[in-house]
């Protein structure tokens, strides 16, 4: 099996995870990525108005360890700008990954390995659609605002029709 600790500076997946230095036991044998919210940097807006909060997110999951950097920010921690993250993913399971600047990647575990993917237009409107069932679970009305913003802004920056 190939390395199971990554994490990703600029927009650079690399093996390890520098920043989380107690041993990581896994039997469920997933692959683990970390980051710090404040040294990503994916060049820039994905879709201009698509507007993400920073760090990881895919629908119910939640980081497997996770630690805010200002201890003086007392907003949730989803809104936070500036935090460290670390995701367990199985073969075939992916999280999206937002920079501060509005990029986005998703990390993706395949049976060869991870890899770090700039999603296709296509991509990331079927995540939204998978995003907006989520939310009306919850009953979130004011996260279906976000998406069908956000699906605009796909839809103009990328002359999908």
């Amino acid at each position: 099996m190939y390395h199971n600790l990554w994490h990703i500076v600029g927009a650079e997946l690399q093996t390890g995870i520098p920043f989380y230095t107690r041993p990581i036991v896994d039997s469920k044998h997933r692959c683990f990525v970390g980051f710090d919210t404040t040294r990503l940097n994916f060049g820039g807006a994905y879709a201009a108005g698509f507007n993400l909060f920073p760090g990881g997110e895919w629908h119910r999951e939640q980081p497997w360890w996770f630690e805010t950097k200002d201890r003086n920010d007392n907003r949730p921690r989803r809104l936070q700008r500036k935090k460290r993250e670390i995701w367990a993913i199985g073969v075939w399971q992916k999280v999206a990954i937002a920079d501060r600047s509005n990029g986005l990647r998703f990390f993706e575990v395949k049976p060869n390995g991870p890899e770090l993917i700039v999603p296709k237009p296509e991509d990331v409107i079927v995540y939204l659609y998978e995003r907006e069932i989520a939310m009306r679970t919850r009953g979130d009305k004011r996260g279906l605002d976000w998406v069908n913003a956000s699906l605009s802004a796909i839809f103009h920056a990328y002359r999908l029709k």
